[in-house]
């Protein structure tokens, strides 16, 4: 939200303070999240199409947001290329992207990134049925920021395109949320709000979003539908336990390491997916990894393996390192 404004701020006038600005807000973005890399590019694709946004990208000035930029995030990235961490975080990704799932190519990129908007977009739509029926809003028919609307439309297109490209077998949400949340601003460039009815649709829209949270888990339980909440982590328990007692624990991502430890409260155990296996733990202690991918490590070959587990029904490989 930060650079939206910065560059509004540069469509009016493009001074030097708000491209030092705009580079402070391209370092600090790629330090707080590495897709924020997502956005830089769809801010470039669309000034191959709107006139304001191009003026400020192919001005000369902008050479000052660069370096401004490569001086904040310089550092890192020396860090991040010259440390064990870049394996950490490409086991991750490889992970999280569903790298061996089976899938059709082109068709499951598209179809998983398609659900992955809709799922973001669902509760948007919602809110919005439910307030015009209480007739607290209105869609407007001319959107006032066209502009905006351009920057998202480039950033779907650019995301759907590169997932394709990358064969992307799973799309979480929560990996784009922070993308596509800041547009926000346009469904609310889209709406006249009728403030005589919004106190009360208010309240009642609050009540019942408050209804769903508490009912949610519990229905999930009553009609079988799978969830980490619900499902029994025992077997995998009680397998670490009787075979690998003695090892230290790693589990694929922090949903399998909080089960397994409130059923294993003095055990010490890490999680891939948050890098916090210090290197002295990669180098003495045994260690027994669970991994929901077979190629984790190119020179190891699982030890054991649970086929069909969790709420995913996933593929567990155990791993071992001393």
């Amino acid at each position: 939200l930060l650079t939206f404004n910065v560059i509004a701020r540069l469509i009016e006038k493009k001074g030097s303070r708000d491209y030092i600005l705009l580079g402070i807000c391209f370092g600090v973005g790629m330090l707080s999240k590495y897709n924020y890399a997502f956005f830089l590019l769809a801010v470039i694709a669309t000034s191959f199409f709107d006139l304001a946004i191009k003026r400020i990208l192919w001005n000369k000035k902008i050479l000052i947001s660069y370096s401004i930029a490569f001086i904040l995030f310089f550092p890192h990235l020396y860090w991040y290329t010259t440390t064990s961490y870049l394996g950490s975080v490409k086991e991750s990704v490889y992970e999280k992207l569903g790298a061996e799932a089976d899938g059709t190519i082109v068709f499951t990129p598209f179809l998983e990134t398609f659900k992955a908007f809709f799922e973001i977009g669902a509760p948007f739509i919602l809110v919005f049925i439910l307030l015009f029926l209480f007739k607290v809003v209105q869609w407007r028919k001319a959107v006032r920021s066209g502009r905006l609307f351009k920057l998202m439309a480039g950033q779907v297109v650019l995301l759907t395109v590169c997932f394709i490209l990358m064969n992307v077998q799973e799309v979480q949400t929560r990996w784009l949320l922070p993308l596509v949340l800041p547009y926000a601003v346009v469904f609310m460039e889209s709406i006249d709000i009728n403030k005589e009815n919004s106190r009360k649709a208010g309240i009642v829209l609050f009540l019942l979003i408050i209804t769903f949270q508490v009912l949610r888990t519990p229905m999930e339980r009553f009609l079988g539908i799978p969830s980490a909440i619900h499902f029994d982590y025992g077997h995998l328990s009680k397998k670490l336990k009787t075979d690998y007692a003695i090892a230290v624990w790693v589990l694929p991502n922090v949903t399998y390491g909080g089960q397994i430890r409130l059923l294993n409260p003095k055990k010490e155990l890490l999680t891939l997916d948050d890098f916090s296996i210090p290197d002295k733990k990669k180098k003495g202690d045994s260690l027994i990894i669970v991994s929901t991918l077979k190629n984790t490590f190119e020179n190891l070959q699982p030890k054991d393996s649970i086929l069909n587990y969790g709420p995913e029904k996933e593929s567990l490989y155990f791993f071992e390192k001393n």
